[in-house]
């Protein structure tokens, strides 16, 4: 058995038998296959290696916009809680101002009524 380069592959071929030959009987040889043969082999592995690496980076970059956007989301749901917020405070003082507006509008509305029965009532 010869001795194969990492690059090599094992390959098995099979020798002539007997009757095609005199030599030896049959049997499976190893025999490492040469560096021109392999290069075709070596260019799908490049390739091959060439694609992993490259869908690991896709998927790398698509990880870092998931965080992005989780980052974003956290972010919004932050603003979004903080308008509500406000806009509680908002309408409840909103709405202290129109109570407040309505008992003016109702004392005014009294007080009217008293001087048109005190005017009515003094004919």
């Amino acid at each position: 058995m010869s001795a194969r380069s990492k690059n090599q592959k094992k390959v098995v071929v099979r020798t002539p038998s007997r009757q095609e030959s005199d030599e030896e009987p049959d049997k499976f040889d190893e025999m490492p296959v040469s560096q021109a043969s392999m290069t075709s082999s070596d260019a799908g592995t490049d390739l091959f290696e060439h694609f992993v690496a490259s869908y690991a980076s896709a998927e790398d970059d698509i990880r870092k916009i998931w965080v992005q956007i989780k980052e974003e989301q956290r972010a919004l749901l932050n603003i979004a809680i903080q308008q509500h917020a406000s806009s509680v405070s908002q309408s409840s003082e909103r709405e202290k101002g129109q109570v407040k507006g309505l008992a003016s509008v109702k004392r005014a509305c009294d007080e009217s009524q008293k001087l048109i029965e005190k005017l009515v009532g003094d004919i």
